[in-house]
This record gives structure tokens, sequence and C-alpha cells, in this order.
């Protein structure tokens, strides 16, 4: 092999090393996104839970005052 062809075949190597190394680079900044988007998205879930906990909570509070009234009025029937 010539010293030439040597030299391209270093030079290849090279660049694809800078290119590997760029693409290993790009890979972890979207590792890093989609981890930020993935809490993100636990936050929301939690929140939207502790929503319907909340609505739960209220129905029931307002199912009871409703049978409350409902024994209140039954007599006057």
């Amino acid at each position: 092999m010539s010293r030439e062809d040597a030299r391209k075949i270093l030079n290849l190597l090279d660049l694809l090393a800078v290119e590997v190394g760029a693409t290993h680079a790009g890979v972890n900044r979207l590792e890093a996104r989609f981890d930020g988007l993935e809490g993100r998205l636990d936050d929301l879930t939690a929140e939207t839970r502790s929503g319907f906990d909340r609505v739960d909570r209220r129905l029931g509070n307002l199912e009871t005052r409703l049978e409350d009234v409902e024994t209140f009025v039954r007599p006057l029937r």
C-alpha cells in the first residue's frame, strides 16, 4: 500500500470518527430532551390524576349532602 493510499484511509477514518462522535452527541441531546419530556408527561399525568381525585371527592361530598337532603325531605312528603 502506498503512502498516499494510507493517508487517504487515515483521513477517511478521521472523518468517520468525527461523524460518529457528532451522531453520538446528537443522540445524547435527543435522549436528554426525551427524558425532559417524559418527566413533564409524568408531571401532567400526576396533575390530571390529582384533578380527577378532587372531582371524585367533591362528587362524593355532593352525594353525601344529597342523601342528607333526601333523608330530611322524606318525612315531609
